[in-house]
């Protein structure tokens, strides 16, 4: 593709790679990532330039990290169309062992107008979706699946303190490794084989992934009965 079509079709120098390449490292926290996957500011950037269409394309809404072929000039060579970046997601190592993740649905809206069906678009199917996406990130968790698993999501060990699912209200007295200067009793009968399969989950598995993770995520390494050697 790349020897037929150009440089659009490379790996390191179509827009979208050169705009992470610039830009990537300057996201360093949550908030950086946040803007960074969202980024479309093609009216004002060298790099949204020279795409799909060619070297000599002028700037362009599809030439960026989100991109929004809505808003292609009407007399791009390339054609306007409901296409592009529809969502993003993030999630830390921390907020994958509390099974969260940040996510923020429709096309970018920070520096570009919101979409909405509306329009030339009013005619395209969108039967049971919002008629203008202009939403913030929100963030989820997994409180359904805490309940699968048998666990209490309004304990006091729950995902928004930042405790993992193990460590929750199962009887267990745990120094979570999130926590390791506090110990915690869960209630329960606090008799519990690591060997069970409880509600269909082996935790003996799920320990072990755990495990794994924690290493890098537990900002203490702190060894606990249920992540030994950490």
């Amino acid at each position: 593709m790349e020897r037929r079509f150009g440089a659009a079709y490379s790996y390191d120098e179509n827009p979208r790679a050169k705009i992470f390449r610039r830009d990537a490292p300057k996201a360093t926290d949550a908030e950086g990532l946040r803007r960074l996957l969202r980024y479309n500011n093609w009216e004002h950037d060298p790099l949204s330039a020279a795409g799909y269409a060619g070297p000599d394309e002028p700037r362009s809404s599809e030439n960026a990290i989100a991109a929004r072929y809505d808003l292609l000039p009407r007399n791009s060579t390339q054609r306007r169309s409901a296409f592009g970046n529809t969502d993003a997601k993030l999630c830390s190592a921390e907020e994958c062992l509390a099974l969260r993740f940040q996510a923020v649905s429709g096309p970018t809206a920070d520096q570009q107008p919101a979409f909405a069906w509306e329009g030339e678009w009013a005619a395209s199917p969108h039967f049971g979706q919002p008629g203008v996406f202009n939403f913030d990130w929100r963030t989820f968790a997994a409180e359904g699946k805490a309940a699968l698993y048998g666990l209490n999501p309004n304990s006091k060990l729950s995902t928004s303190q930042g405790y993992c699912w193990l460590c929750w209200d199962r009887g267990w007295r745990v120094e979570c490794f999130f926590a390791p200067t506090e110990r915690f009793d869960g209630g329960g009968s606090g008799n519990f084989d690591s060997s069970e399969d409880d509600g269909g989950v082996c935790l003996k598995r799920a320990q072990t992934a755990l495990r794994q993770a924690a290493q890098h995520a537990c900002p203490g390494k702190q060894d606990c009965e249920f992540h030994p050697g950490l």
